[in-house]
């Protein structure tokens, strides 16, 4: 049976036609051989975030914050003097991946903003909490040296850290930031929901038997899934909260975590944003060329720049208020 989907872009369903589910072996949790897996991987996106950061970005600079390698990524259209700013954090199944992401040099030019990109210590060699901790601080230094004015956003396994995140953010009492973007994020590390099944052999880039599976299993090791830290479905989600924007698209493997997210949000009082794209894949906003990825970065970056607009007319007016009396 044909799978082109008509209601897709021409671009779109040429990245389906070259990349159907993944047929790749299982693979076992050896460090020697996610290792070799990091470095083939970093092989082949080598050109693609050259082409991007060409093409697209005035700066692209390692530095440290707090001990912590961070990436800092300076878009052309970037707008001179800012204090605005958004803080990233990569996906890659808490195994792979790192800060110079090309997701992250897309979103900065979307936002028009400087972004900074967080490296954390990556499974197997290093589990729960490591990645968390390390985000953490990095996070506390950043907001403390560049202002408050900042985003927070992350996609896939980046997405989970970003919900773990906030939940150490509020308990801690640190600088909150003024909007989420949270980008096909992997929000229960059960097996959980019917797109783990209904999606497990349509979408292009995951899978989760043998792959996801295991990945997850690896950096939560010895921690209990349902802990809200590690499976953020079961966050606290009541009281002040940043207004937060979810993209998902149908195809997506974690398209449910997507939506019981959402819910899960709404009757936490929350009004968050879910944008479900049709004939999309995992994570598909890092494709440059793809029109809806296109579309799906500018309705984020539109969200979180109307957020950070909103929050500073808030700062603002309470600074007013105080001045006043």
């Amino acid at each position: 049976m044909s799978d082109d989907l008509p209601t897709i872009s021409p671009e779109a369903q040429t990245f389906l036609d070259r990349n159907r589910a993944p047929s790749l072996p299982p693979f076992s949790i050896r460090p020697w051989l996610v290792r070799r897996m990091r470095q083939r991987l970093a092989q082949s996106d080598a050109s693609v975030i050259a082409d991007i950061e060409s093409r697209l970005m005035a700066d692209v600079s390692l530095t440290e914050t707090d001990g912590v390698p961070v990436v800092s990524i300076q878009p052309a259209n970037a707008e001179p003097g800012s204090t605005k700013y958004g803080i990233y954090v990569h996906g890659g199944a808490f195994m792979f991946g790192g800060a110079e992401d090309a997701l992250g040099m897309l979103m900065a030019d979307a936002l028009g903003l400087e972004v900074v990109s967080l490296e954390y210590p990556l499974s197997p060699e290093a589990a729960y909490p490591a990645a968390l901790d390390e985000c953490v601080r990095a996070y506390e230094h950043i907001t403390g040296s560049l202002g408050p004015s900042c985003v927070l956003f992350g996609a896939s396994t980046g997405a989970n850290l970003v919900l773990a995140m906030m939940q150490r953010i509020r308990a801690r009492g640190l600088v909150v930031p003024a909007g989420i973007g949270l980008i096909s994020p992997c929000a229960d590390l059960n097996p959980s929901g019917d797109s783990r099944m209904a999606n497990a052999v349509r979408d292009p880039v995951a899978r989760w038997r043998n792959h996801f599976d295991k990945a997850f299993a690896s950096y939560a090791r010895h921690a209990e899934v349902e802990n809200p830290l590690v499976s953020p479905i079961h966050a606290d989600f009541t009281g002040d909260y940043p207004p937060t924007i979810i993209t998902t698209g149908t195809r997506d493997l974690f398209l449910s975590d997507s939506v019981r997210l959402a819910s899960r949000m709404r009757r936490a009082g929350q009004s968050p944003e879910l944008r479900v794209h049709e004939g999309m894949w995992h994570a598909f906003l890092d494709q440059l060329d793809i029109p809806e990825a296109t579309e799906s970065r500018k309705e984020i970056a539109l969200f979180l720049n109307d957020a950070l607009s909103v929050n500073r007319s808030d700062i603002a007016e309470d600074r007013s208020a105080t001045a006043r009396t």
